[in-house]
């Protein structure tokens, strides 16, 4: 199949599924650089030989809550090809749990001399541990009593275009689409998300590389609220150089998520050219009284490069 081919076929594939399956994807923030949700970015070669711990809790007894997952990528930089492993664990109590892995491929090539195209995709296996019923964002609504373990299977599509360093790109993401031979009738339902991001505007106010001022949206479709919401984010990143092989940065994603509240995650990030440590806090506001629309948590993240 040539690369032609390959892209009208993603096209088709994108346009066409269009139903609930396979994780809650907006616990953690929803962007550009993430391999699981963003497989394009795959194909591009700071995403070498790259390892990405991330934790995220609740650290509550009343509203139990963790999401651990481990990221692996390797680019082969002669066939512009990159690979991706992701392996995911999500509790959210009562002894209902799910977990996955994930294999992600990207693939890219050159426009005009100028613009990177780049396709990629994950595919999913997916354990579950929960009644029959619905997942959504902190919440989980059973339609049957009776627990059990199933496997299910996904996938996540993304196309994105890029400057050849992506110093500005734009990125389109589904993930969770329903696969061919999946049932009409599912047990479990997960929401399906259809996502755009753009950016660096910072490029224009700011010679640093590593600041950033860029755009998150998606829409999700829950099976549980049978509708679709709309979510909005800016990403704000400032750098302040430590010392010549080390830096620290700060900022904070601002958002209006699923049409209903305000979405809050700052964040502080310690780096260096090998090591990347970040902390960020993730709390919710109503969008009427502004108190707390969901249970707070606390997420640590380690990237390291080999």
């Amino acid at each position: 199949m040539s690369f032609k081919h390959l892209t009208v076929l993603l096209l088709v594939i994108m346009v066409y599924v269009n139903a609930a399956k396979c994780q809650v994807y907006n616990y953690t923030p929803i962007i550009h650089n993430d391999i699981e949700t963003n497989p394009s970015l795959l194909a591009s070669d700071k995403m070498n030989n790259r390892i990405q711990l991330y934790h995220q809790n609740s650290f509550s007894s009343l509203n139990t809550f963790s999401y651990s997952s481990l990221k692996l990528s390797k680019y082969f930089e002669p066939s512009f090809l990159g690979i991706g492993l992701s392996i995911n664990n999500t509790s959210m109590g009562n002894s209902i749990s799910y977990n996955h892995i994930g294999l992600g491929a990207g693939y890219r090539n050159v426009l005009f001399n100028k613009i990177y195209l780049k396709l990629g995709a994950t595919y999913k296996i997916i354990n579950t541990n929960s009644p029959y019923g619905s997942f959504d964002y902190f919440l989980f609504v059973p339609s049957a009593p009776t627990s059990y373990r199933k496997f299910n299977d996904g996938l996540n599509l993304a196309l994105s275009f890029s400057s050849a360093s992506d110093r500005y790109y734009v990125s389109m993401n589904l993930l969770n689409p329903d696969l061919p031979w999946h049932k009409t009738n599912i047990d479990i339902q997960f929401p399906t998300y259809y996502v755009l991001n753009v950016g660096n505007a910072m490029r224009f106010f700011d010679g640093d590389l590593n600041s950033e001022l860029s755009y998150s949206g998606f829409g999700k479709y829950s099976a549980f609220k049978n509708k679709m919401t709309y979510s909005h984010y800016i990403n704000i990143k400032l750098n302040t150089q430590l010392t010549r092989r080390s830096s620290f940065q700060y900022g904070s994603r601002l958002g209006f998520a699923e049409n209903d509240y305000f979405h809050f995650l700052p964040f502080i990030t310690y780096y260096n050219s090998k090591l990347a440590l970040s902390l960020s806090y993730n709390f919710h506001l109503s969008k009427i009284k502004f108190t707390p629309k969901y249970i707070s948590t606390t997420s640590l993240n380690l990237i390291y490069i080999l």
